[in-house]
């Protein structure tokens, strides 16, 4: 699901624990065990990372990696980073950094996550699309 709500671009993500996943593809975890959120977030190719905030994190129960300086529009602050993330949108999914944002602030998908996805943001219509480049196909970026 999206929809453009005041001059954003909003998506429905959902958000898995990766290690839960991994646990259950093992058998040590029943499948209804993953630890899972569904959430709205604002897609921001200015972020950097899948920003979400600390009570889903918390929810997630995702493994702190450590903590990194942010620019924001208050200025650098320092943000908590997590891994072991696994991110679904729009029928694509990738394992992802999640860096941690207050409870008052909105969820992003920033630039990394949208990149690994092979989505863009068409400003003109206001939507998250496929990579135009790529003909709609799912397609990585070789270096």
């Amino acid at each position: 699901k999206e929809e453009f709500t005041m001059g954003k671009i909003i998506a429905t993500i959902q958000v898995k624990n990766l290690k839960d996943e991994l646990l259950a593809s093992e058998g040590y975890l029943a499948p209804a065990q993953i630890r899972s959120i569904e959430t709205e977030a604002i897609a921001d190719s200015g972020a950097t990372r899948l920003c979400l905030k600390k009570s889903l994190i918390e929810q997630l129960d995702l493994p702190l990696l450590g903590e990194r300086k942010a620019r924001t529009t208050n200025g650098v602050v320092t943000r908590k980073i997590y891994r072991g993330a696994h991110l679904f949108l729009m029928g694509r999914d990738t394992d992802v950094i999640v860096s941690e944002v207050p409870d008052d602030c909105a969820n992003l998908i920033g630039q990394i996550p949208l990149e690994d996805l092979d989505f863009v943001l068409d400003l003109r219509r206001q939507q998250i699309i496929p990579n135009p480049e790529h003909g709609g196909e799912w397609q990585d970026e070789e270096y």
